[in-house]
């Protein structure tokens, strides 16, 4: 009987420390910094353009900070998770940079790069030899470029 109560108060003092910490964590997540719009697109646009030349490690730094940092609506935070898979995939990091892709796909697959995210999702998989997921997304695309979709 004691061991019975002793089971029972031990699973609701773990009940309400997952409760606790499932708050903790709510509020953390809404706790991110509220800078204005435009910054946060500045920011993109100085990670993008450290992309482009080259600077990968730099990009991936203020990429990282926009990740941790701030919360974005659907459109640039499918922006932000393509360019920081990209930069991953660049540096050959295609372990890393597969779930990034995958994030994009998932959450927005309406965006108006949907293909060229699968394109280098199919690219990391080849590159980790997971070929059966490689040829399906590269045939997914063969597919829909035959019927006219574009893909860049």
């Amino acid at each position: 009987m004691k061991k019975i109560k002793n089971k029972i108060v031990f699973i609701l003092a773990i009940l309400i420390f997952l409760e606790f910490s499932q708050s903790f964590f709510v509020f953390a997540a809404n706790y991110k910094n509220t800078i204005s719009s435009q910054e946060v697109k500045q920011l993109y646009k100085k990670a993008l353009k450290e992309y482009k030349a080259g600077n990968y490690h730099d990009a991936r730094i203020n990429l990282k900070y926009i990740l941790t940092n701030i919360k974005m609506g659907k459109e640039l935070y499918s922006e932000v998770y393509f360019l920081a898979g990209k930069v991953l995939f660049k540096e050959k990091n295609f372990f890393l940079a597969k779930p990034y892709f995958q994030r994009v796909i998932y959450r927005n697959p309406d965006y108006k790069y949907i293909y060229d995210v699968i394109y280098y999702m199919a690219r990391c998989d080849f590159n980790l030899k997971n070929y059966r997921r490689s040829i399906r997304d590269f045939d997914f695309l063969l597919i829909k470029s035959k019927k006219g979709s574009r893909i860049n």
